[in-house]
Parts: C-alpha cells; sequence; structure tokens
C-alpha cells in the first residue's frame, strides 16, 4: 500500500505532535533537585517507513537546558489503518542526563555528546503488552527472569550514551550509540 505525500506529512506532524506532548510533560522531570529546566535548544529527527501494511513512524527528539542537562525521547509507533489513524501501538523511551556541544565552525555542523543517562523512563501501550518503569521509582522496575527486580543500576548501565550530529534546522542526521 502506498500513502500520499499529505497523508505520510499529517502522520508525521501527528507523531510530532504527541512526542512535543511527550517532551513538554516531561520537561519538569529533573536529574537532579532545583535544576533549572529552561530550555537551550531542541533537535528532532523522524524516520517514517511502511512494511507489510503497518506504517511505523518514529521520532527522536533531545532537549538541552542551560544547566548542562538534556532529556533524549525516542518514540516508535505502529499505524494499521492510516486512513482512519488506528494505532497498534507506541513504545516511548526517555533518557536523562548531561550533554557536551561542539560546533565545527568552518561546516557549522553540531555534534551533541550526551552521557550515559542517569534516568530511563520506558512506556510501552502494545496490544496483549502494556509496561511502565522509571528508574527514580524503585516500585516500576521490571521483574528479571528469577523474579527478583532489576535494579536502577542494572537498566542504566545498557546505555552508554550518543553521539548525534546536528543538521540544518536542528535537524538530527546521525545518532550513534556511544560503544
Amino acid at each position: 500500500m502506498k500513502f500520499s505525500k499529505t497523508l505520510k506529512a499529517a502522520i508525521l506532524a501527528a507523531t510530532t505532535a504527541v512526542v512535543t506532548v511527550a517532551v513538554a510533560l516531561f520537561a519538569g522531570c529533573s536529574t537532579a533537585p532545583g535544576a533549572s529546566k529552561d530550555i537551550d535548544a531542541v533537535y528532532k529527527s523522524n524516520v517514517e517507513f511502511g512494511n507489510m501494511g503497518i506504517y511505523v513512524c518514529t521520532a527522536n527528539i533531545v532537549t538541552t537546558y542551560t544547566d548542562g542537562t538534556y532529556m533524549y525521547v525516542s518514540d516508535m509507533e505502529s499505524l494499521y489503518d492510516v486512513e482512519n489513524s488506528l494505532t497498534i501501538g507506541a513504545i516511548s523511551n526517555s533518557y536523562f542526563g548531561t550533554y557536551t556541544l561542539t560546533e565545527d565552525e568552518d561546516t557549522g555542523v553540531v555534534t551533541l555528546s550526551l552521557s550515559a543517562p542517569d534516568r530511563v523512563i520506558y512506556l510501552a501501550n502494545i496490544p496483549g503488552y502494556e509496561d511502565y518503569y522509571d528508574t527514580d521509582d524503585a516500585e516500576s522496575l521490571p521483574e528479571k527472569d528469577d523474579g527478583t527486580k532489576q535494579t536502577a543500576q542494572e537498566i542504566l548501565s545498557q546505555s552508554k550514551g550518543w553521539t548525534m550530529t546536528v543538521g540544518e534546522n536542528n535537524l538530527i542526521t546521525k545518532i550513534e550509540a556511544v560503544a
């Protein structure tokens, strides 16, 4: 099934709106008590693709704050009936930490280096599977195979950080996980 450019743009706009609301909701979440949350910049990328009749939109948004912290939200939404905007499900990962920014004066290319997160919020809403946890809330942490709860540190150790290259209009052109 092919989708018109207008329909793709509408879906992309709707996904961006959902992510923007998520950013606004999480903007009050702090990685450090009392930290200033004045936004410095917002960087974004959107990817869309269709596969087997299912249309998938993903969005990555990095919000940097003047206090040197970041919020990186990575969302994925699957639509199975684009005309009626019926969603199969969505997964959202929000990461919080500190960042450094460098700019190549010759090319104007900006590189964001995001530290390993010190907080992760995960939310999944897929038919037959719903899950949520916040590493700042020990009660919400998922169980391991042996029935014991994972620790925040175990979850946080799974992400080492990211390097993002940003082009014109604050669009993320490349995301690399730090090894």
